[in-house]
């Protein structure tokens, strides 16, 4: 009996005599030591609504906890979403493109969101400009400070959870001159990606310098794709200039992406338009990237891309991921309907 082998990740060739192994909506599995095959494939969640739709894109979301909210930018307009799904109008947000979303620990929570240019805040459920002297393109959360950096190499921080941000509370990411392209903070590490180079800087003690760079060169890989720039498995994940996804674990980085992964990267026209989120089942860490036309998931537990496809064989309608009250929810891209995950259904779009 001739045994037909199980793809456990989509490996196409660059030639289709060679195979074309494809994995669609499913991942592969660690099984345990006692197990007869080392890994399992396993379906993805399916996707059941959560909240009305409103024909819009869902440019981004973001939870705040003491408020048990889940805020999401959709269209041009802001709305809070409760744990039943209950969505109010908040404001409004300018812009198409996705935006940048950041929170604090403040009694009060704030949230900074950057879009269409203007920089706003929410704070008790309402939405306020935020006056800057300066124009960020990004913005991340580091040592107890919004962080926001500027295309031109400069980033500002602001008081200790608060959004007040002093004339003199900035410094230069300078060691090579390529500007900022995004900003990331995970715990005391601050990255401050431009479009060649990376620098690492650390949260400091002092209040007049609360962050220090590390080392003396920059990592010499950069990012044109700041929505695509995150946190994961312990570390942060980029789509790098030279078309390769990189994992980075302070200063160490090593390329992810498959040999597909990076051609289907290299073919797009705008890099930064290409979107990424992460998400995460038991020991499985997703990084989730989105080009034009087509939807790539990686694994870190097994180190395997696979495909994301709606039913029609196109990418996956999903561009954006929060995690609240324990549950996993993603923004639609041109429904602005918000999905929640649910590894008990094997159905999209319910």
């Amino acid at each position: 009996m001739t045994q037909i082998p199980i793809p456990f990740r989509s490996n196409p060739n660059d030639f289709s005599v060679l195979g074309a192994s494809k994995v669609v909506n499913a991942y592969a599995q660690k099984n345990g030591d006692d197990s007869k095959n080392p890994l399992s494939l396993v379906p993805v969640a399916g996707m059941k609504t959560f909240g009305p739709a409103d024909g819009t894109q869902c440019r981004g979301m973001i939870y705040l906890e003491d408020e048990g909210l889940i805020y999401a930018v959709k269209g041009g307009r802001l709305t809070s979403l409760n744990s039943s799904g209950t969505l109010v109008e908040v404001g409004l947000v300018s812009g198409t493109a996705p935006v940048s979303m950041a929170r604090n620990d403040a009694a009060t929570q704030q949230a900074v969101i950057l879009g269409g240019g203007f920089v706003y805040m929410v704070e008790g459920g309402l939405l306020s400009s935020l006056g800057l002297e300066f124009t960020p393109i990004d913005v991340t959360f580091c040592g107890g400070r919004f962080v926001f950096a500027e295309d031109n190499g400069t980033f500002h921080w602001s008081d200790i959870n608060s959004a007040t941000v002093n004339a003199d509370s900035f410094a230069n990411a300078e060691a090579n001159p390529d500007g900022l392209t995004s900003v990331l903070g995970v715990g005391n590490t601050l990255y401050l990606a431009g479009k060649v180079t990376t620098e690492v800087w650390a949260v400091s003690e002092s209040s007049r310098a609360p962050f220090v760079r590390v080392g003396g060169a920059a990592l010499n890989i950069g990012t044109s794709s700041p929505h695509a720039f995150k946190p994961f498995n312990n570390g942060v994940v980029m789509v790098g200039e030279d078309n390769a996804v990189y994992q980075l674990n302070g200063y160490q980085y090593s390329p992810i992406s498959s040999n597909e992964v990076s051609l289907l990267i290299e073919r797009e026209t705008d890099k930064s338009a290409i979107i990424g989120f992460t998400h995460r089942r038991g020991v499985n860490w997703f990084y989730t990237l989105r080009g034009s036309d087509w939807t790539r998931e990686y694994n870190a537990a097994t180190q395997t891309w696979a495909d994301r496809e709606d039913k029609y064989g196109n990418q996956w309608h999903c561009q954006h991921h929060v995690k609240a009250w324990g549950r996993d929810f993603f923004g639609d891209d041109t429904t602005g309907q918000i999905f929640e995950g649910d590894y008990t259904l094997f159905t999209d779009n319910s």
